[in-house]
């Protein structure tokens, strides 16, 4: 793993840190708690605006088109401010699998207002919602479901929910959009002041265009682990911040004349918490880069050589009897020619050019100048 980020993801966390850090503050934060839908719109638009609500959608559906990695630095920046917005759930728990095992229409549909801002998704994942206590009914034309889903994030401000439903003994995924025809939620209150949707279904009408093509085992397992991982960038965020206001305080507090930062106690434990943080971010960012790289499915013609990660086995030594039954097998070697193989060297090397040197930047006064450059200038977004 390459610990060093890249000048576009540098760029990608340095704007997700301007917009959270200008649009939501502590006193705008404890200003949205106080509404009922515990939601900033502004601040959503400014994330729309800027691209950030399509970090993982692909490009050709409007959004940037990356990974893990990057889409966990910019929840990292919300983690610090506590910003309430439906990000990880929407990219996530919504939008991530549409994006990749969607059909062609379910992506036009959803993808595109989901960037622009205009629909939010989320999923019912959890272990306690999963399909077991939903039954579904085939009716000729299609499936009815009913049951409940218990405690889905984000549920107060979505228009659709990902749930995982059996069909004939396999588990696939049903895109339920909550305007259909016997779906009722039910809004809770979460310990951390979070609103969830307890979703009941009463024979709602299915049919394989609300299903994703993929099944639903794969699909649950993939998203889970993102949903790990992106819920671990944001706790990273909301430590990163709090070791942050600890140090200011702990650097202007005095007790007995001094600053309580020389106090050798409260110096050692900053430094642990130091210590753990950035073990936290090096485990998180692991994590998300192992995901980006996945696995690779390919096809050669043999002989081939195929080299794997040394992480993914443990060590298992030979036993004596094989060493020995080995050494009796005749080992036959064969040339390049024999085999058919040609391995001239085809690659040409024409000229070798460093890259253009990186013209300076500069400063902007606000938010909605940097987001102005960066759509008509820069064309970045």
């Amino acid at each position: 793993m390459d610990f060093d980020f890249s000048e576009d993801q540098i760029d990608l966390s340095n704007l997700a840190k301007t917009i959270f850090s200008d649009l939501s503050t502590s006193d705008r934060v404890a200003e949205i708690e106080k509404t009922d839908q515990r939601f900033d719109k502004n601040l959503w638009e400014t994330l729309s605006d800027s691209g950030l609500l399509g970090v993982t959608i692909p490009e050709s559906y409007g959004g940037l088109g990356l990974g893990m990695v990057e889409l966990s630095l910019v929840l990292e920046q919300q983690g610090r401010k506590v910003a309430p917005v439906p990000l990880l759930a929407t990219s996530i728990l919504g939008s991530w699998a549409i994006a990749k095992y969607g059909k062609n229409n379910q992506k036009n549909h959803w993808l595109r207002e989901i960037c622009t801002g205009n629909q939010i998704l989320t999923g019912a994942w959890t272990p306690h919602t999963n399909s077991t206590n939903l039954i579904t009914e085939n009716d000729g034309n299609g499936w009815r479901v009913t049951g409940e889903k218990l405690a889905v994030p984000a549920c107060n401000l979505s228009n659709a929910v990902l749930v995982p439903i059996t069909i004939d003994e396999n588990q696939r995924i049903a895109i339920i959009s909550l305007e259909k025809k016997g779906v009722e939620k039910k809004i809770v209150e979460t310990t951390n002041l979070e609103l969830h949707g307890n979703l009941s279904f009463d024979a709602v009408e299915l049919s394989e265009e609300d299903l994703l093509d993929e099944k639903g085992e794969i699909i649950f397992q993939e998203v889970s682990q993102r949903a790990k991982i992106g819920i671990c960038a944001l706790v990273l965020g909301c430590c990163e911040e709090a070791l942050t206001m600890t140090a200011q305080h702990v650097s202007e507090r005095e007790q007995f004349g001094r600053p309580l930062s020389t106090n050798q106690g409260v110096a050692l434990q900053a430094a642990d918490a130091h210590i753990d943080i950035d073990g936290i971010r090096v485990t998180q960012l692991q994590a998300a880069w192992e995901i980006d790289e996945g696995l690779e499915t390919i096809e050669v013609n043999v002989p081939a050589i195929v080299t794997c990660d040394l992480r993914l086995n443990e060590p298992r030594y030979a036993s004596l009897p094989n060493i020995m039954k080995a050494k009796k097998k005749p080992l036959e070697i064969l040339t390049a020619d024999e085999l058919g193989i040609d391995i001239k060297p085809r690659v040409q090397q024409i000229k070798v050019e460093e890259p253009p040197k990186r013209k300076a930047g500069i400063k902007v006064a606000n938010v909605a100048e940097l987001v102005s450059k960066l759509k008509n200038e820069a064309k970045v977004i």
